[in-house]
C-alpha cells in the first residue's frame, strides 16, 4: 500500500512509509496539511517579554492560527508561569515557573502544535520569564 504526501511548498506528491495518525484507504492516499512549518523560514515568531498579558501573537490573529512551539528563556532560578489562550479561552499552561522551577537560565522549548478554534493565540508571561512563539499568525 503506497502512501503518499503533497509537498506544500513545490504542489508536488511524494511517496511516504507510515504518518501517525493518519488513516488511509485505498492504494493510495494523498494528504495535504494546513500548515507547513518543516523549517524556521515557514513560519511566523513572536517575541513576549516578561511581565506581559495577554498579548496577541501576530498582528490581528485569528481562527485557524497554528502555534507550533514556544522557546521559553528564565530570567532567574525561580521564573513566572507562561500561559496560551486561544482566543477568550481558558489559559492553557506552557510553563508552570516557581521557586527554584530551573535549574539554570538556558533556554528551552515546549511543543505546542495547535491550531486556533476561537480567535487568536495570547501569551501571558509571569514575572523574570520572557518566550517567543514560533508558528503561522495572522
Amino acid at each position: 500500500m503506497a502512501h503518499w504526501i503533497r509537498d506544500f511548498l513545490t504542489s508536488s506528491p511524494k511517496r511516504f512509509k507510515s504518518t501517525p495518525n493518519l488513516s488511509v484507504s485505498g492504494d493510495e492516499e494523498e494528504y495535504t496539511p494546513h500548515h507547513n512549518i518543516d523549517r524556521i523560514s515557514n513560519g511566523d515568531y513572536e517575541t513576549v517579554a516578561a511581565s506581559q498579558t495577554d498579548q496577541v501573537l501576530g498582528g490581528s490573529g485569528a481562527i485557524g492560527d497554528y502555534l507550533l512551539r514556544v522557546a521559553i528563556t528564565p530570567g532567574t532560578t525561580s521564573p513566572g508561569a507562561v500561559t496560551v489562550k486561544d482566543g477568550g479561552g481558558s489559559a492553557i499552561t506552557v510553563f508552570t515557573g516557581g521557586a527554584s522551577s530551573v535549574a539554570d537560565l538556558k533556554t528551552f522549548f515546549v511543543d505546542i502544535g495547535m491550531t486556533s478554534k476561537v480567535g487568536a493565540w495570547t501569551m501571558t508571561t509571569g514575572a523574570n520569564v520572557s518566550a517567543i512563539a514560533i508558528g503561522n499568525f495572522t
